[in-house]
């Protein structure tokens, strides 16, 4: 589970970012750009491999039956996100990065679909790692806190009676470490 949780965070970087650099490549007219989205996507690629590879090792020790039908649909979200960027990296390599109209039209869809895609799959799993489900192994990881005061606060007694609460009257009743200190000096 953490080199699944340690490699996920790469391919859906590099998705998003392979979108961003191809969308400026395209608004700008910057074939650098538009070239450089081609090696991140590759990247995404590669690294989307190791990191579906890596989540199916993980999802297959997961025993709680609702979590595995998130996973379910988790490991399919994965796998198009890792399909979109092979076919993506296919699509520009047999282009040799010159390409138009329909073809060009087809990949700049498939790549903001990927890229949102990448990060929805990605919250997915976040719910899943991070206590999205009351009752999984996975809430004892990283269970959801609730908030608590800080230590050595009070919160002020609400004013029920007219403002004479013993705050305002300039006393109170409970020991604060602090009251030390101002009784030394």
């Amino acid at each position: 589970m953490e080199l699944h949780s340690g490699l996920v965070h790469f391919p859906i970087a590099l998705m998003v970012i392979g979108a961003i650099f191809e969308v400026l490549g395209r608004i700008l007219k910057r074939n650098a750009l538009s070239s450089s989205a081609h090696y991140v996507i590759v990247s995404a690629a590669l690294i989307g491999l190791a990191t579906a590879g890596s989540g199916l090792l993980a999802a297959s020790q997961v025993q709680n039956p609702e979590v595995r039908e998130t996973l379910g649909l988790h490991r399919l979200l994965g796998l198009g996100v890792v399909g979109i960027a092979i076919v993506l990296s296919g699509l520009r390599l047999s282009a040799r990065n010159v390409f138009g109209g329909v073809v060009a039209t087809t990949y700049l869809v498939l790549l903001l679909g990927g890229a949102g895609l990448a990060v929805g799959t990605g919250w997915l799993g976040g719910k899943i790692s991070h206590g999205g489900h009351s009752h999984d192994e996975h809430s004892a990881i990283a269970a959801p806190t609730e908030s608590m005061p800080a230590p050595n606060v009070v919160a002020p007694p609400e004013n029920t009676n007219g403002g004479n609460t013993a705050h305002e009257q300039g006393h109170h009743d409970d020991h604060h470490p602090s009251d030390d200190q101002h009784h030394e000096h």
